[in-house]
């Protein structure tokens, strides 16, 4: 994969935008090797390791990805891209049949009964013709699917020997979440000698400071400029790359600065910006904005994943016989299940005469990381009840 953080000497994580080209004082999440900052013209700016690159990182790209961010050709293999353009440039429906298995392509009956065949809004994006609005609806719930599998991965990791690696999988995507959540997207008209052109970006800090810089690249290409803000929309970092691709027909790179726009019509531009619906925060998304850790890596269960405290009462004073005792409790704990794995807390011994049950080592594991939160929760419960 393509590592977009490096940690620092204190542990944090550090975007390849925040450092210079070449060496750096920063290490591999995974194995701590140290990294260099790759910034050329043909891949996105990355770290690769100073030495052999670790097995976690050699991994695909999309492991720790955001879903389709940078990236609008939906990784489709070179036949299906081909008949999804044969259909999109020229009409040519006769590869539709298995198009539409990829969800690319939808089929409909036309009022004479002929089956025909409309791009679906996932076949739309390679194109950039899905509107920015349409475009958020699409990734978001993308993105928190690729969240929460993430999340249950580093579940089902926790006291093995892929802990790590899961753990620094998900810490890797909250930070790009927490990337585009944090940032302000921007759209300005910059009018010149020369005539007007527009420009996307998004920035972490107020506007007019941003403007600032931006007036001073401008300057050495036109002499004095004028900018006009024409609208802002916060948490909405995830666009910025989609609107490049969606406009880039009318993309007039000045030198080495390719955020701007020459537009016949700025006016369904503008359109297609407002129709965007404010991005709301749900509770993950605030708790990754504020910069907090994971509830994995604070040892913290949805209830729904939690033992009942019968259970969880006879795995903290277990005894063989009380578990034989209780079947339906002892088999809550034989068939524990977490993060979609199965994961037994306890077992039955071999080696004896008679049947004889034990705790495994996950148990012991379980009880340590998670006893603060089943004494929180049950000690709530009867309290309640008093």
């Amino acid at each position: 994969m393509y590592l977009p953080y490096g940690i620092n000497e204190q542990g944090q994580l550090i975007y390849i935008e925040s450092v210079g080209r070449g060496k750096t004082t920063l290490r591999c999440p995974y194995c701590v090797m140290p990294l260099i900052a790759r910034k050329g013209t043909k891949i996105a700016p990355h770290f690769a390791h100073a030495g052999k690159t670790c097995r976690e990182a050699r991994r695909s790209t999309e492991t720790v990805a955001l879903p389709i961010y940078d990236s609008f050709r939906l990784h489709l293999s070179g036949k299906v891209w081909e008949a999804l353009r044969r259909f999109h440039d020229d009409d040519d429906d006769s590869d539709c049949y298995w198009l539409e298995d990829y969800g690319v392509v939808k089929s409909f009956i036309t009022p004479y009964g002929n089956e025909r065949y409309n791009l679906t809004h996932k076949g739309k994006i390679p194109f950039g013709d899905l509107s920015l609005n349409l475009f958020n609806q699409f990734q978001e719930p993308l993105i928190r699917e690729q969240h929460d599998k993430l999340e249950l991965a580093a579940l089902a990791a926790l006291c093995t020997v892929e802990e790590s690696t899961a753990l620094t999988d998900l810490a890797l995507f909250r930070a790009q979440m927490r990337r585009i959540l944090e940032t302000t997207l921007y759209f300005i008209e910059v009018r010149t000698s020369a005539g007007s052109l527009h420009k996307i970006g998004v920035t972490t800090r107020p506007l007019e400071k941003r403007l600032a810089e931006i007036r001073a690249d401008l300057m050495p290409h036109f002499g004095s400029v004028e900018l006009a803000p024409l609208g802002t929309w916060a948490h909405r970092g995830n666009v910025e790359l989609y609107f490049k691709h969606r406009y880039r027909r009318f993309q007039k790179p000045i030198a080495t600065l390719t955020e701007y726009f020459a537009f016949e019509d700025v006016k369904a531009v503008l359109r297609d910006l407002r129709r965007m619906k404010p991005k709301g925060l749900d509770e993950t998304e605030q708790a990754i904005l504020a910069g907090e850790s994971s509830r994995v890596e604070r040892y913290e269960l949805n209830p729904a994943e939690m033992l009942s405290e019968q259970a969880w009462q006879l795995l903290v004073n277990f005894s063989s016989d009380k578990a034989k005792q209780n079947f339906e409790v002892r088999l809550e704990l034989q068939s524990h299940r977490l993060g979609k794995r199965a994961r037994p807390l306890v077992e039955f011994a071999s080696g004896f005469p008679e049947l004889r049950l034990e705790i495994t080592d996950y148990g012991h594991a379980y009880q340590e990381r998670f006893i603060d939160q089943y004494q929180r929760m049950y000690a709530a419960d009867i309290t309640e009840s008093v």
